[in-house]
């Protein structure tokens, strides 16, 4: 397996059936391995706080992990134009 691969295995380990998962991502680890859960929760708004003070807190990028029938939240959208 290449490290794309690894990656996406990763991203779906953490992809919730429901409810929303707080993923955060330790940069000193593989592919594969970096991604650790902060935390699940029942709504968006709860989930997009937590990822928020994680960040803050930690200094680790957080995201916001939705069933994949849901939309992205907009913490993440709005996460993706300050990159471009």
């Amino acid at each position: 397996m290449s490290w794309l691969d690894d990656a996406q295995a990763e991203i779906k380990k953490f992809t919730p059936e429901e409810g929303f998962n707080v993923v955060a991502v330790d940069a000193f680890e593989l592919a594969g391995e970096a991604l650790y859960l902060v935390g699940h929760f029942e709504t968006r708004e709860e989930a997009t706080a937590a990822a928020q003070a994680h960040e803050r807190a930690s200094g680790d990028r957080a995201h916001v992990y939705a069933p994949p029938r849901v939309r992205p939240s907009p913490f993440v959208a709005r996460n993706r134009k300050k990159k471009r």
